[in-house]
């Protein structure tokens, strides 16, 4: 069963447009490229955020018309180090003893020459709830200083939180549009998992779905990590690599581990015979009766 989940998880897919996804990826995409106003998108852990925004990446970056600068949440405290990631992805030198407002002059100065070449940039940050409220401050203040010629663009997705902590750092300014994620219903549910994980969305009856769909609360992340840890990201990262490549990869571990069981056989002795187990497969928070009347017994 597991070896099955993990083969559907390494193909390829195509992007999920029930539930409404598809009009917001749409209206991100056309957003990203047009709007003169910051860009939220706003769902809780698992609602499928950063999905979306890879999606809207590989849209926007098609034409090759739009710079994407894509600084690293994780690293960024303060509004200057964000400025200085932003000239650095842009290309530019960055020179040590800058203050902020330096910095900024940098970055207009290579957006607007970009603009003259018909190429607009656009600041997208992932996991935005994370950000201290300083280096809101000065995202807002990149979107007032562009957006009168539409050369910069911000994309933002977080946690609900996000809305109320950019209110709160920017009192002053409520320039931005905010997109929420909504969950999937029962229907929706079924679907997405039939496209992701056929097998085992055909291992589920319809109590077990129901209860899929209770205890993930509909949002797709949530869907997947039932059944494997973080699904989502590791067929985001797999989508890129040719499956020839993998399978050859594969074939290679495959043959190196052979030949290291057959030189332990030869140095070490027979371990003794074990008796196996057998565990039953819960999702997180789900009751041990309640899998049983979903499911069966784990002896079934």
């Amino acid at each position: 069963m597991n070896a099955a989940m993990n083969e559907a998880l390494e193909q390829e897919f195509d992007f999920y447009r029930g539930a409404g996804r598809g009009e917001v990826l749409d209206q991100l995409t056309h957003l990203a490229a047009w709007a003169r106003s910051l860009v939220m998108l706003t769902g809780p852990l698992g609602a499928g955020k950063t999905e979306l925004l890879e999606e809207v990446v590989a849209r926007v970056g098609e034409s090759g018309r739009t710079i994407i600068v894509r600084p690293p949440v994780g690293f960024l405290s303060t509004g200057h180090e964000l400025l200085r990631h932003v000239v650095a992805d842009l290309g530019e030198k960055v020179v040590d003893g800058l203050d902020e407002a330096a910095l900024r002059r940098l970055v207009m100065q290579h957006i607007v020459a970009e603009l003259a070449n018909d190429r607009s940039t656009l600041l997208l940050l992932d996991d935005a709830h994370e950000l201290s409220a300083d280096v809101l401050r000065t995202v807002a203040a990149l979107v007032d200083e562009a957006k009168e010629s539409r050369a910069r663009n911000v994309l933002l997705a977080g946690e609900p939180s996000l809305h109320e902590q950019l209110r709160k750092a920017t009192p002053a300014r409520d320039n931005w549009h905010e997109i929420r994620l909504r969950p999937f219903a029962l229907t929706d549910v079924r679907v997405f998992l039939r496209q992701r994980l056929p097998q085992s969305a055909a291992s589920l009856d319809a109590a077990g779905m129901q209860a899929l769909a209770r205890k993930s609360g509909g949002w797709p992340g949530r869907i997947l990590g039932a059944f494997d840890g973080q699904p989502r990201r590791r067929a985001r990262v797999t989508r890129r690599v040719p499956l020839l490549h993998v399978a050859s990869l594969l074939g290679l571990m495959v043959a190196l581990g052979v030949m290291l069981w057959h030189k332990q056989k030869h140095d070490e002795p027979e371990p003794a015979a074990e008796t196996p187990t057998v565990e039953t497969l819960a999702l997180p928070g789900t009751d041990a009766r309640e899998v049983e009347a979903a499911y069966g017994s784990g002896g079934s």
